[in-house]
């Protein structure tokens, strides 16, 4: 068993088997992605024909994770190697139907029971959160964390409330790496409840760009640029985007049923 400890709140523990195993703990976003699949890519090079990625451990994986294993599946074909996951979340399954990509991967379920986690309690009921924070990408955990409070004290059910985090996740991770400016080095957060939908805004400062623009993803394609947008709109009810003169405004609108 071999302990590798990443950027980004992530380990990677690999076991080196007949049918090798790479166990993902933590989050998986673009701070470590590449990581992920370099190490698929050296289980590969050992001529192994079934590939185990046990996800029983995972926190969160943003789009730019679901590609590195997207990647690596593909990488596998011509090789006659397969990709099985392990405890495969509904939100991942979900995300790998909804692009077309879910026969890249073998799955194998975890019938065990798994411990329980007792629900937290319902946060103060506001209608509006406001913040700002540094644009560095230490930050993404606490902006979806942020996010999950506040869906909390909503009728959400728990996928809504990980759907939220990943879109937003998504949002904040563009916003970081492309919204920044020489002046402005900070991203603006809201989150409005209104009377049947959370809505939830992502600023920037940055030199903005065209969403049309930004190359198309068809089903069965997951093109380099399109990912985030592609997965913000697959979780969200709607997604806008407008200039900030100068930057960029995410909308995103998610819709409960009020209690």
């Amino acid at each position: 068993m071999e302990l590798c400890n990443l950027d980004g709140e992530l380990e990677i523990l690999i076991n080196y088997a007949d049918e090798p195993t790479i166990a993902l703990r933590g989050e998986v976003d673009f701070r470590n992605m590449d990581r992920v699949r370099q190490a698929i890519v050296s289980l590969v090079e050992r001529d192994k024909s079934l590939i185990n990625i046990d996800l029983r451990g995972l926190i969160f994986m943003d789009s730019t994770g679901v590609s590195a294993l997207i990647d690596a599946a593909n990488s596998l074909v011509p090789k006659g190697c397969n990709l099985r996951l392990i405890a495969a979340g509904g939100q991942l399954s979900k995300v790998l139907s909804r692009c077309g990509m879910s026969g890249l991967f073998q799955y194998e379920q975890v019938s065990a029971l798994q411990p329980s986690i007792s629900s937290p309690s319902r946060p103060e009921i506001r209608d509006v959160v406001e913040f700002e924070v540094p644009s560095q990408p230490q930050m993404l955990s606490y902006i979806r964390a942020r996010a999950g409070d506040f869906a909390c004290s909503m009728p959400f059910g728990d996928e809504d409330i990980e759907d939220i985090k990943l879109a937003i996740g998504e949002a904040a991770t563009n916003a970081i790496r492309h919204g920044t400016c020489r002046d402005c080095h900070k991203v603006r957060i809201r989150f409005e409840r209104g009377k049947d939908e959370m809505r939830v805004f992502v600023i920037d400062r940055g030199r903005g760009f065209d969403p049309d623009s930004v190359c198309p993803t068809p089903f069965g394609d997951m093109c380099e640029g399109g990912r985030g947008i592609m997965f913000m709109r697959a979780l969200m009810d709607d997604v806008t985007f407008s200039s900030e003169n100068p930057g960029t405004c995410v909308e995103m609108t998610k819709k409960f049923q009020p209690s």
